[in-house]
């Protein structure tokens, strides 16, 4: 598929997408989707769809810097 045809395909999803109360049929998205690359292996599709460990969500929090104030709200959800 020739970049213009994907760069028409995309535009005309979006189109449909936004401008009718109607979703755009199942083979539309799979053209969609089958025009577009994939920008990561399955290798590391299967590491992000994978379990987290406890020590993965601190390391997380801590690197964007939550402040404690999410920790004292949310530590119900965060704490275990």
């Amino acid at each position: 598929m020739e970049e213009l045809e994907k760069q028409e395909l995309v535009t005309n999803y979006f189109l449909q997408l936004f401008s009718t109360s109607v979703a755009p049929g199942e083979e539309q998205l799979r053209q969609l989707l089958d025009a577009v690359s994939p920008s990561i292996t399955l290798e590391t599709n299967d590491l992000l769809l994978g379990e987290f460990t406890p020590e993965e969500v601190k390391a997380a929090l801590d690197a964007i810097g939550m402040p404690p104030v999410f920790f004292k709200k949310y530590w119900d959800i965060v704490g275990d």
